[in-house]
This record gives structure tokens, sequence and C-alpha cells, in this order.
């Protein structure tokens, strides 16, 4: 958050609950309260990767429209069978997932370096980008 730049005055924290690939993020966000003339910080955890790209997009585009607004998101980089033995963790991870949670795929990721054209073609710009290493 320090790399955001701006002073953030916290004023409270509103979790939203709907269904991203079915309700309008926008609704949701404005039946709690948002309002685009207020700064805020969406924090946005542990969700993109189960959501249709057209979903994901949706937010992005939202997101990069309003000035006041910011976004801090995790995403997954696109894992196929020839990269899986190049990315530090991913065999492990991909035993482990397909173990537990079988039939929850991942819908949703970001060829490996192509996160800020992705944030670009939204109107984003990317502040910085973390990965396991």
């Amino acid at each position: 958050l320090d790399r955001i730049g701006s002073q953030i005055n916290f004023l409270g924290s509103v979790p939203i609950k709907f269904n991203f690939n079915k309700d309008s993020f926008v609704d949701a966000l404005k039946q709690s309260g948002y309002s685009n003339e207020a700064s805020t910080l969406i924090l946005w955890e542990g969700v993109s990767i189960y959501l249709e790209q057209d979903a994901v997009a949706a937010i992005l585009d939202f997101v990069g429209e309003n000035d006041k607004s910011q976004i801090v998101f995790d995403y997954i980089i696109s894992v196929t069978e020839s990269n899986t033995g190049d990315l530090y963790g991913v065999e492990q991870f991909m035993q482990i997932w397909e173990k537990h949670r079988d039939g929850e795929p991942f819908r949703f990721s970001v060829e490996e370096q192509k996160i800020e054209q992705l944030l670009n073609q939204h109107k984003l710009k990317l502040i910085g980008s973390m990965d396991s290493k």
C-alpha cells in the first residue's frame, strides 16, 4: 500500500457478498454505499481465479474508469503442461489442488509477464507485482 503514493483515510471496510459471474459488481457496490466521489481501495483477494474472463474484465473496467478508485488483487499466471516444471512450486501446488479441490477449476489466469498489458487494456497502471521468489 505504501507504493500507492496517496494518503489513505481509512473509514472502514465493507465486505460485499454476491455472485461475481452472475450479479453486477457495480450494483453490489452501490447497494453497499459506494460513491464514485469518494476515494476507494478495492481489496480483491482469492476471487479472480474462479471467475470467467468477462467478469474479471468488467471489474477492471469499472476501476479503470473511476479516477478515485484503486484495486489490489491477486491472480495466477497461466500454467500449461509445458511450463509446469519451470515454475517454482507449481507441480506440488497442482497435486494438492487436484486432491482437495476436485471440480473447482481455475477460470482466469494471466500469461507470465503480461499483467501490465492486461491492466493497460482496462485503463489501469501497474504499481507493483509480487511473485513467489
